[in-house]
């Protein structure tokens, strides 16, 4: 398999917004990501466009998700195909015998989707809350004590940024919410949260645009990228280099 071409997912999701927030997750493991609503639709853009692996939500507005995969398998398409399942186990062997090649969470959980993804297709390299070599250059250039204080400070800045863009947002006051991102998004990146800072420029630019549903969007991502750098950074001692 080529491993230097971006992988190819189209994802049949009737729900408009978890679609977005799955797309958006998707993008972050540097993933192209097609959307379709309905079964007939991804059953069309499956015939007329080259993808790498399927995922299909459990219920579609005109089949199920376990229909559209058998449809699919007996067209005699070769890809991974797999089923986000709504309820946790029920009726896995059901759907796996319909022709999908593993079931995982139709949620946007960025671990089992990328455990599924990564188990059939290398170019998932999985997702990285913190550039671990960069943070330990800084690390080993900065000292422990120094390390230290600045990685305190931000995980209590973190908890601040989150607890006031939820008030921001509770409020409707875009304009605090976009500066409160924007601030959060550069302190991120300092400690080496790529991730977490891109997705927060993106929740800033959704509150500059005022588009409520888009910024609902990005803030699961930022909800989510901090829980991930936060349990990274906390934990971590001092190590000497060498």
């Amino acid at each position: 398999m080529d491993t230097s071409r971006t992988l190819r997912i189209l994802l049949l999701e009737p729900d408009v917004l978890r679609a977005q927030v799955l797309q958006e997750m998707l993008h972050g493991l540097e993933a192209d990501c097609a959307l379709a609503g309905t079964g007939s639709e991804g059953l069309w853009k499956l015939c007329a466009g080259h993808y790498d692996v399927v995922v299909i939500a459990e219920t579609l507005p005109d089949m199920k998700g376990a229909m559209a995969a058998r449809v699919i398998r007996e067209g005699g398409a070769g890809q991974p195909v797999l089923l986000g399942m709504a309820h946790d186990g029920q009726g896995r062997e059901a759907f796996l015998a319909a022709g999908t090649d593993d079931v995982m969470p139709a949620l946007p959980d960025l671990d089992a989707w990328t455990a599924c993804l990564r188990r059939i297709d290398p170019r998932i390299d999985g997702h990285h809350a913190l550039d671990m070599a960069a943070l330990e250059a800084w690390r080993d250039y900065q000292g422990p004590e120094t390390y230290q204080a600045v990685v305190s400070d931000y995980l209590e800045a973190g908890a601040s940024a989150m607890a006031r863009l939820r008030q921001e947002i509770a409020r409707a006051d875009a304009k605090g919410a976009a500066r409160t991102a924007r601030v959060f998004g550069n302190h991120s990146r300092v400690v080496g949260a790529g991730a977490l800072s891109r997705a927060c420029e993106d929740l800033e630019s959704a509150f500059l645009r005022r588009d409520l549903k888009a910024a609902s969007g990005h803030l699961l991502r930022v909800q989510d990228d901090w829980l991930r750098v936060r349990s990274a950074l906390a934990p971590q001692p001092y190590r000497m280099a060498g």
